[in-house]
Formats: structure tokens, sequence, C-alpha cells
């Protein structure tokens, strides 16, 4: 079963906490991209431009998904990543299931 992650962030409006956080994108999304082939998920990211984010993450099954957050290294990273930015939130969502009334 596929998962996805909707992750939903706001970027800091200070330039000092910006230039942060493009400075660890600079190691963050390259092993993103590793990881992404390692943990079998794929990232779009998208913006209306006034400084809120939206990424989604695919994975493409619920054991890959564990596998990825029980990694210290990647979820040490994610909560770094989470430092420099403000009023994040993180969903998990699966396909859904028809389920009729009795």
């Amino acid at each position: 079963m596929k998962l996805l992650e909707i992750w939903e962030w706001d970027n800091f409006k200070d330039e000092d906490m910006l230039k942060a956080r493009y400075r660890y994108n600079e190691t963050y999304m390259p092993y993103m991209k590793i990881a992404s082939q390692e943990f079998n998920f794929e990232i779009s990211g998208w913006t209306d431009g006034s400084g809120h984010m939206v990424y989604l993450v695919e994975y493409e099954s619920a054991e890959d998904h564990a596998r990825a957050w029980s990694e210290d290294e990647f979820y040490e990273k994610y909560v770094r990543f989470c430092r420099l930015i403000k009023n994040h939130s993180r969903r998990i969502l699966r396909p859904p299931l028809r389920v009729q009334p009795e």
C-alpha cells in the first residue's frame, strides 16, 4: 500500500533565517535525493509564492516509509530542517477504502 506524506510550512521572512535554511539545503536536498532512491519515495514541492510551502512525499509502501523514518540519519536531518522553518505540519495519508455502511 502506498503512503503519502504532506509537509506544510512557512519560510521565515528574516534574511538570516532564510540564508541558514538555504545553506542547510545545500546538503539536505542532495541527501533527500539519495534517500528517495534508497527508501522508494518521490518528492514534489509546491508554493503559492507567499513563503508557504507544500511538499508531497509519496512512498511506494508503508514498509518503505517505516524504513526511512526508523533510520537515525534520515530523522536527524529532518529535525535539523524543521528548526529552520516555522508552522510545520506533517500528515500521513493512505489510499481510500470503500467501506459500505452496514
